[in-house]
């Protein structure tokens, strides 16, 4: 069981997050934007994971994720939103975040946030090696997939080995 704190600005998103995760028998503490967030965490509650919207009024995500690094002991974070991930994977990567594409998917959810766990301990040094290796926002037989097409496309991305 893990305790989550879900930041998610849209009301039938976060209730059906909440639900999702306390059916996995999680905790779930829950703000309404990033602000409020942004308040439990520095009033003192540590979640075992953060699982924030990207794309809010008050705060994007990033910066409520930057703003957490200032923490004595910052949690880690999965990043979800409705908007092209691939945008956001190069700034997500170089800051050690997990990012999902909200599809109402509640086992990529629960592998977002085990994603998210995975890139934290790495991170904090369990498991420097995995840092940034094998980490993808775009599926491998999405990517051969492109690949193999004939049509043209541009992949947006920066080494972050």
């Amino acid at each position: 069981m893990l305790e989550v704190l879900l930041v998610e600005d849209k009301p039938n998103v976060r209730n059906w997050m909440r639900r999702t995760l306390e059916q996995r028998g999680h905790r779930v503490l829950e703000a309404d934007c990033g602000r409020q967030g942004q308040s439990m965490l520095f009033s003192g509650h540590r979640p075992d994971v953060v699982v924030s919207d990207l794309i809010m009024d008050d705060v994007t995500g990033i910066e409520f994720f930057d703003w957490s690094r200032g923490l004595q002991d910052p949690p880690p974070f999965l990043l979800v939103s409705a908007y092209a991930q691939v945008l956001f994977s190069a700034a997500a990567q170089r800051r050690g975040l997990a990012v999902l594409e909200k599809t109402g998917s509640a086992p990529e959810l629960h592998a977002g946030i085990s994603r998210a766990l995975e890139i934290h301990a790495a991170a904090q040094g369990r498991d420097r090696s995995r840092a940034n290796i094998g980490y993808a926002p775009v599926p491998q037989d999405e990517l051969q997939r492109i690949a193999n097409s004939p049509e043209s496309v541009m992949l947006l991305g920066e080494w972050c080995g």
